[in-house]
């Protein structure tokens, strides 16, 4: 399992992290995670090596306010800042991963 650290700015400012976790062998699919309330993308790390082992490819980011993304804690401005964050994160996963087909996992609230 290939692991790497990235990260965005989005348009008010705020610092993205981000992590990819990526078979060694050919991708078949990718996932984009939405983690829930309270956690952080690297929490699923354990979780994420069945899925690479079987040629998924997984990208997870922590929301604004969460983990290691800047922001007040728990707090997100509107659900459309919230949809506008996930969307970018689809986004990079797409750009990493743009020939295999992509989910999203939502965990919680992240669902």
């Amino acid at each position: 399992m290939l692991e790497t650290n990235f990260g965005w700015s989005s348009p008010d400012g705020i610092e993205f992290f981000a992590h990819t976790w990526k078979p060694e062998v050919e991708t078949k699919a990718a996932i984009t995670l939405v983690h829930g309330f309270g956690e952080h993308c690297l929490r699923y790390t354990s979780y994420f090596k069945y899925f690479v082992e079987r040629g998924i490819a997984i990208v997870g980011f922590d929301l604004r306010g969460h983990g290691q993304t800047g922001g007040k804690r728990g707090v997100i401005k509107s659900y459309s800042v919230l949809m506008d964050d996930i969307a970018t994160a689809v986004e990079h996963t797409k750009k990493q991963f743009p020939d295999v087909p992509h989910f999203i996992y939502g965990h919680s609230m992240g669902g």
